[in-house]
């Protein structure tokens, strides 16, 4: 999610800066010569568009516009940037929430969650008065966000450290994998013709064991990626060298992962035992005897009765 505001002071500059804090994407329109109340928005905050004057009512317009929904919060007052604030979305016809600081701040924080699940907004617009409006309303609102958004604080480590179950598929499960597969493949050494099916049966039947698996692990790292780019929206830019290290899926389609490489040895050994599969069925003598028992020559034609083929005699 992307956070944009105005750049004024009080609850314009708290929502960007726990953006900074938070490493997440924002922006917004501000005044042309990115003024404010104290003077100049600092250039911390990147992403900021000036617009062509320094009216305060064209940002306002511009960045209710250019987001998904509005996010009011005030402390006690609304000012004239507020109430207009709110007349804009409602002429736009977007979604809008006002957050009283003086109120319950635990209902107030459920009812914004259940508001942003409802609407998902891409970009969210953060409006509110400034600070000699509503004096002290810039921490207010800022410990308001920090209470109210817990996801965001997420980092990138913890990421990587819910996913550290794939050491255990990429070594424990390749190892029994294989080794199971050797003790299969030893069995075609065996000299008893008569096993020769049970043994392309089990290789069979493991092959699409691995398949399966292959088939498993691919949907997985589908999986990681999406959730991977799902973070980096919430963390920003600054999340991307963090989780390059954990790119599985096809759509990032490298070889750096032992993932990558246990999905690769596992589709090649099941199609290997698919072929091995073929040979033992193909040497052994229970085909030849099946035929046998159903009426079948080696063509895989029914006899011929050759009794049918001799010449009718006289009397017919």
């Amino acid at each position: 999610m992307k956070i944009i505001s105005g750049g004024q002071t009080g609850v314009d500059l708290a929502a960007l800066e726990f953006a900074v804090q938070r490493g997440l994407r924002h922006g917004g329109w501000v005044p042309e010569g990115r003024e404010n109340e104290d003077g100049h928005i600092s250039q911390i905050y990147q992403g900021l568009i000036e617009t062509h004057s320094s009216e305060p009512d064209e940002r306002t317009w511009l960045n209710v516009g250019s987001s998904d929904a509005t996010l009011i919060i005030t402390n006690g007052s609304n000012s004239p940037g507020t109430h207009y604030t709110q007349r804009v979305a409602g002429e736009l016809g977007k979604p809008i929430m006002h957050i009283e600081l003086s109120g319950n701040g635990q209902l107030q924080r459920k009812q914004l969650w259940q508001w942003i699940g409802s609407i998902n907004p891409v970009v969210l617009n953060i409006a509110g008065p400034r600070e000699s409006e509503a004096p002290g309303v810039h921490e207010k609102a800022l410990a308001f966000l920090n209470e109210a958004f817990p996801l965001p604080s997420y980092e990138p480590k913890n990421y990587i450290a819910n996913i550290r179950h794939w050491d255990t598929i990429r070594w424990i499960v390749p190892f029994w994998y294989l080794s199971t597969t050797l003790l299969v493949l030893d069995g075609l050494y065996s000299e008893e013709s008569a096993l020769r099916p049970l043994e392309a049966a089990l290789l069979f039947a493991w092959s699409i064991v691995g398949l399966a698996c292959a088939y498993l692990i691919q949907r997985t790292m589908v999986y990681h990626d999406r959730q991977r780019e799902m973070l980096v929206r919430e963390f920003g830019e600054r999340a991307l060298d963090t989780m390059s290290m954990v790119v599985f899926g096809p759509v990032h389609k490298g070889w750096s992962t032992a993932t990558r490489w246990f999905w690769a040895i596992t589709t090649g050994v099941s199609f290997a035992m698919l072929y091995l599969a073929w040979l033992a069925f193909s040497e052994s003598t229970f085909w030849e005897e099946f035929q046998n028992k159903i009426g079948l020559d080696t063509t895989g034609k029914p006899p011929i009765d050759e009794a049918c083929l001799s010449p009718k005699n006289e009397n017919g």
